[in-house]
């Protein structure tokens, strides 16, 4: 094992959210004996390292300044973690998408689908947040064009993100999330719309954090318009705000249809350890983002059997298959009446459930360290 290969990881962007639970879940599966791995090194926050897996081959490096602002990591990228990486490991891992540091070779992941997709990005209208998302454009298009490999997570995200950026030299690949046992759940039961009421209404659940281009607000009007036709239905939203101001627009919304607070519930962010307890108590749930690079959520749903009403932009019909009665997100009309098929029909929420958990079957963070792990290795290889 001493004579195997390095692999460096810069964790610098990942503080919060998804890109703390990808690495720790990449990590925790992996087994560093199928590909002859010796050692990983870690970059990273003291609080993003705590929580990865604790293995005697990883090595965890703190970079506490690295993990802070976008700027200070470029800096840092160049300015110490090329002289770390050639010191210590053989190939660099980027899962953040950014390095425009001199070390090669570099795998980058694709992990954020909103920079390249133009309709998107002008959601934001002109904004700090707009010019983000440019300035990450920018630095992901160097960094994809430098690199010795990049991943993407579905292959819709590989198309828009290379029609946006051009075709690039190096090796792709599209690899999949996987999705934790712990969202399994034991065989639902499937009632029609008569048996609920308003003291036990048909509940609708949607996770996500809340920004313009995940549609909370549609999803919400869709239910006071269900509700205010007679309809006993409830909705929960869990997760934080990525837009503050538009968790303001959304939680006000909510407290003009529903002042009482009886149908339309906001339960704010709640920990990744906790989420799957959420999906117990919910008997449907909805997705009406218009922009995914996979779409993990989605995928959670899935895993827990609970059908689903599902946007039918971006990647999700990619990751969702068959499992999901579709809408159009940027309609609320369209989201209401996908809705109301689901809960009138017991059979539609049935099969639903099942290709849903079938679906989902088809994902494993093991299938997903191992193929990463091994286009690493081959990037790694083919550099040398």
């Amino acid at each position: 094992m001493s004579d195997g290969i390095r692999i460096g990881i810069d964790a610098t962007s990942a503080r919060q959210g998804g890109g703390v639970t990808y690495l720790t879940e990449l990590l925790r599966a992996f087994d560093p004996q199928e590909f002859g791995i010796s050692k990983v090194v870690v970059w990273g926050g003291d609080d993003t390292l705590s929580k990865l897996p604790q293995r005697d081959y990883f090595q965890f490096e703190t970079a506490e300044k690295a993990s802070g602002s976008i700027g200070y990591r470029l800096y840092w990228q160049r300015s110490t973690l090329d002289h770390l990486a050639a010191k210590h490991v053989d190939v660099l891992f980027a899962p953040g998408g950014i390095h425009l540091g001199k070390f090669r070779p570099c795998v980058a992941v694709s992990q954020n689908l909103l920079p390249f997709v133009k309709e998107e990005r002008w959601r934001f209208g002109w904004s700090s947040t707009n010019l983000r998302l440019l300035a990450v454009r920018r630095l992901q298009k160097k960094t994809f064009r430098r690199a010795d490999g990049v991943i993407f997570m579905t292959h819709y995200a590989r198309e828009k993100t290379l029609d946006c950026i051009g075709s690039i030299t190096c090796p792709t690949a599209v690899i999949g999330h996987g999705v934790s046992p712990a969202f399994e759940h034991a065989k639902r039961q499937f009632l029609p719309i008569s048996k609920y009421s308003a003291e036990k209404p048909f509940r609708w659940l949607y996770v996500s954090s809340v920004d313009v281009y995940k549609h909370q607000l549609a999803a919400v009007e869709a239910v006071g318009r269900l509700y205010s036709r007679g309809y006993p239905v409830a909705l929960d939203i869990v997760g934080g705000a990525a837009h503050e101001g538009r968790l303001q627009s959304l939680v006000s919304r909510m407290r003009h249809l529903d002042p009482s607070q009886s149908y339309l519930k906001y339960h704010g962010e709640v920990p990744y350890q906790e989420i799957a307890s959420i999906y117990d108590d919910a008997n449907a749930f909805v997705l009406a983002s218009s922009c995914e690079s996979f779409g993990m959520i989605a995928l959670e749903a899935l895993r827990s059997g609970l059908p689903m009403a599902c946007s039918n932009m971006s990647s999700l019909p990619e990751v969702v298959g068959d499992a999901a009665v579709y809408f159009n997100p940027l309609s609320v009309d369209s989201i209401m009446v996908a809705m109301q098929k689901l809960m009138e029909d017991t059979a539609i929420q049935e099969s639903s459930s099942q290709k849903g958990v079938q679906q989902a079957s088809k994902f494993s963070w093991e299938e997903c360290s191992r193929e990463t792990f091994e286009f690493i290795c081959q990037c790694s290889t083919s550099r040398r």
